[in-house]
């Protein structure tokens, strides 16, 4: 009997209810096992290396809560691994590693791009992927794999920048296949699936809906599915562990779930406000509200649409430009973006549309402009409140100094944001990784 284990914790919000940030998935495996999580690809790209001289070879790459997390797994057979990252799918890059023999082993979005891992010493014969706008456009590819080659199977799915990205290989022999889309996550359809000895092979979510699929095995494997939880399930993931399970899949979500109303609730909405119809001010109020309360929510394009709407309505605010163009920027829309925090600044320059505008650039790659902004953001900072309190000025500072190769400026950022907040983990992890890079470990 398979065990699946959910640790819930569920709340209810009248029209729109949050959807849990992380899922693991954890299977049955004897192979060591290690992870980390990194504010930079640089970052990543160490451990990478790092985890690589143990023959140690990445399985799970994700991006969430504004951080690469990144697993390695032990393999006993010597393994080559390359990685790439890119805006748009490097496809003529993954055709080129195809050529000298390795294959996917994972493909993610994240930060405003695809990261792609390819590996030798695996069991496909052939490998093929897809880049679609749909799920069902995505789906149809399936099928035609499946009826080019039975034994085509799904490796891995991902959703990021409104595109889903499969991956398919043909393995040496025929294991069946079963998808599953769904509004909420499908905890019955995979028990019934682990009852009939299927794993899940590859799991994703956009925040409206989730995507699984499940692949039968001749052997097996013992599976937890620790789902949902806010955030990272540290402590749950250790106690597998010490069950001889490792991580086999990880799920962000970073959007909320907004519920429908039905015609009868709109109905009803008529006919309690046909006597009290708002005026345009009461209006704009109401759509920055919601605005607001949906990003705080992280479901950004509700968001997107309800700033737009106040924009329609009063264009002169630098305040809502600015949050506009950080829900996109969230989003992962990093080149609209910019267009709406130009406009904020050329309204008024403030701390935050700086800070905006500097994030907005290091999303493209462009971290010499991007640190131009960032100074400026902490220098208007520092003329309203007299000095800086919030950590994310220096931290964001700190990896755009380290993107352009200034790890002891990077550090001293980092420095300035634990004077602030002495006790934070994460600026610790940071500060360990540049006092190692500017020692030259």
């Amino acid at each position: 009997m398979r065990s699946l284990l959910f640790i819930i914790f569920q709340s209810l919000v009248f029209i729109t209810s949050a959807q849990s940030k992380w899922t693991a998935i954890m299977t049955q495996g004897g192979e060591a096992q290690t992870y980390n999580s990194y504010y930079t690809e640089a970052a990543v790209e160490q451990f990478i290396r790092e985890q690589a001289k143990k023959n140690n070879v990445i399985s799970e790459l994700i991006y969430g809560d504004g951080k690469w997390h990144v697993v390695a797994t032990y393999k006993k057979e010597k393994t080559i691994i390359s990685w790439k990252w890119e805006k748009e799918f490097p496809s003529a890059w993954v055709k080129g590693q195809w050529a000298d023999g390795k294959h996917i082993s994972k493909v993610t979005w994240g930060d405003g791009k695809w990261a792609v891992v390819m590996t030798t010493k695996d069991k496909y014969i052939t490998q093929s992927w897809a880049n679609r706008d749909s799920w069902k456009e995505l789906e149809t590819w399936f099928q035609t794999k499946w009826k080019e080659n039975t034994r085509y199977n799904v490796i891995d799915i991902a959703w990021g920048n409104g595109k889903w990205c499969g991956i398919m290989g043909v393995t040496s022999v025929y294991e069946a296949q079963s998808l599953k889309v769904s509004d909420d996550f499908p905890s019955k359809w995979i028990q019934d699936k682990y009852n009939e000895k299927y794993n899940i092979t590859a799991i994703e979510s956009d925040g409206k809906k989730w995507y699984v699929v499940m692949t039968k095995k001749a052997a097996q494997q013992s599976e937890t599915v620790l789902n949902p939880g806010n955030e990272f399930p540290e402590s749950d993931i250790k106690k597998q562990w010490d069950k001889e399970r490792r991580i086999s899949g990880l799920v962000y979500v970073n959007e909320a779930k907004t519920e429908s109303l039905s015609q009868a609730d709109l109905d009803a909405f008529d006919a309690y406000f046909m006597d009290d119809i708002p005026d345009e001010k009461d209006t704009y109020s109401s759509y920055v509200a919601s605005a607001q309360d949906k990003l705080d929510k992280k479901n950004y394009t509700g968001a997107i649409a309800d700033f737009e709407k106040a924009l329609a309505l009063d264009k002169a605010s630098e305040t809502i430009w600015n949050n506009l163009a950080w829900a996109k920027y969230l989003n992962g829309s990093c080149t609209v973006a910019l267009a709406d925090v130009n406009k904020s600044i050329a309204i008024k320059s403030t701390y935050f549309n700086n800070h905006t505008k500097a994030s907005i650039l290091k999303c493209q790659d462009k971290c010499a402009e991007s640190l131009t902004y960032f100074n400026e953001a902490i220098r208007l900072y520092r003329v309203k409140y007299g000095k800086i309190d919030e950590i994310l000025y220096y931290s964001d500072r700190s990896a755009t100094k380290r993107c352009t190769g200034n790890y002891s400026g990077a550090l001293d950022d980092i420095e300035l944001a634990l004077a602030i907040e002495p006790n934070n983990t994460s600026l610790k992890r940071s500060q360990k990784e540049l006092n190692d890079l500017v020692a030259g470990k």
